[in-house]
């Protein structure tokens, strides 16, 4: 009875992403199955611990808790029970930055799959491969596992599955920054989706295209493929991807300063979010038309959109939505000279981006008003936001980039001082 009432309160508390509950409920679990010596479901308890610590992004603890379950699954000889959570464990050694524990695990089970000639099990490892490859950003062979793996479904004819391989290499190149190879693997896993009319990869495909010619200042292949992952979207009749698309579209026409189209956008994204009831998604709209009518000097109006944006950011929860708005309302007063109101906007927009504990956020965010501050030679205020950036810098251990961007604003506010 006590085991039934555990499992029925731990699937409450996954269901409701309650992590710290769900995780006493599975120690609880465990406890009582290790009394008990049912080797069989303390098994599969301690799997489930290591999917929630997973969850909590707690890797070393799901590491462990996987890693004593494969082993009483091996010694239980359950072999279907270790391809239940092998995908998870081996995700977990990723992120963990076991790379040679997850490699060595994935060349003995594809030598298996290969002795087999089971070419599904083979085709997953050499992707498993390149993934691992990619983590350690070992390019070459990463590619090489991934041609591999297209290899394999390219004798099969299962062009699900190329697509897939294409994107992970059209991926591969993104991250190289390489954007002619980009472009030709991701025409490749386009001219697949559409072929087989999957649409929804044909929308992510068309978007991925869209940002690598804008690398590249192609900007009409950019507006092309926006109107093209846009055609995918309305063919899809998925809402959700509808809005996506008009979204970018009507940013791209802002940029390029073609305001009337870039409105029509909006607000036909603003109707269909509206007919979902999604005050995340409306919230976004408004304040996309409030950033149109910013750029076309309307200021109330864009004042009046920022706040009904934030009342629903403010209403759902969402403190990263909040923390845009009071930014951008801030911005707005700031560009006024309205230095008091534009603080009072910055401080609630830093209380916001708190919350989120997204750190190198935050710190873009202080930055971002040390530079504002800097140019109209507000000195002490802008010390004040880089000095907190700094402070967040130091606590995450100094990385790179956020130390890279700090000398920046150093050099930049030196410039302004000499001149």
């Amino acid at each position: 009875l006590k085991l039934t009432l555990l499992s029925d309160l731990g699937n409450v508390s996954f269901m409701a992403n309650d992590w710290d509950e769900a995780q006493v409920v599975a120690k609880e679990t465990i406890s009582i199955h290790e009394k008990s010596g049912d080797k069989a479901a303390l098994s599969s308890a301690l799997g489930n611990l290591g999917s929630i610590l997973m969850q909590k992004q707690d890797f070393a603890g799901s590491e462990e808790n996987y890693t004593r379950a494969i082993e009483l699954k091996q010694e239980l000889q359950d072999h279907k029970g270790i391809q239940d959570i092998y995908g998870s464990y081996l995700n977990v050694l990723i992120m963990a930055g076991k790379m040679d524990v997850a490699e060595k695990m994935v060349k003995k089970t594809l030598k298996a799959h290969q002795d087999n000639d089971n070419l599904p099990g083979v085709m997953s490892e050499y992707r498993n491969l390149g993934n691992i490859s990619l983590q350690k950003t070992d390019w070459f062979n990463a590619e090489k596992n991934y041609l591999k793996a297209l290899e394999v479904n390219t004798k099969s004819d299962n062009k699900p599955e190329m697509a897939e391989d294409n994107r992970n290499i059209y991926n591969l190149y993104l991250q190289k920054e390489d954007w002619p190879n980009a472009e030709k693997y991701a025409l490749k896993s386009l001219a697949i989706a559409e072929g087989i009319k999957d649409y929804r990869n044909a929308c992510a495909d068309c978007r991925i295209l869209s940002n690598i010619y804008v690398e590249k200042k192609e900007r009409t292949k950019q507006e092309d493929y926006y109107k093209k992952a846009l055609e995918n979207s309305r063919t899809l009749n998925d809402p959700k991807e509808i809005i996506i698309d008009l979204r970018f579209l009507g940013k791209f026409n802002m940029g390029r300063g073609y305001r009337e189209k870039a409105e029509e956008n909006f607000k036909q994204a603003f109707e269909f979010s509206t007919k979902l009831n999604d005050k995340k998604e409306i919230a976004e709209d408004f304040r996309n038309l409030a950033n149109l009518s910013f750029s076309n000097g309307e200021r109330k109006e864009a004042e009046d959109m920022y706040l009904k944006a934030l009342a629903l950011t403010r209403e759902v929860g969402d403190f990263q939505g909040a923390g845009q708005d009071l930014t951008y309302l801030g911005n707005l007063k700031f560009k006024d000279s309205l230095f008091e109101e534009a603080e009072e906007y910055f401080n609630q927009a830093s209380g916001c981006f708190e919350q989120t504990k997204s750190w190198t956020s935050l710190v873009q965010f202080y930055l971002t008003v040390g530079r504002m501050e800097i140019m109209v030679s507000r000195y002490e205020s802008a010390d004040e936001y880089i000095a907190k950036a700094r402070k967040i810098a130091k606590d995450l251990g100094d990385p790179e980039p956020i130390m890279k961007a700090l000398q920046e604003i150093e050099q930049f506010k030196n410039t302004v001082d000499k001149k």
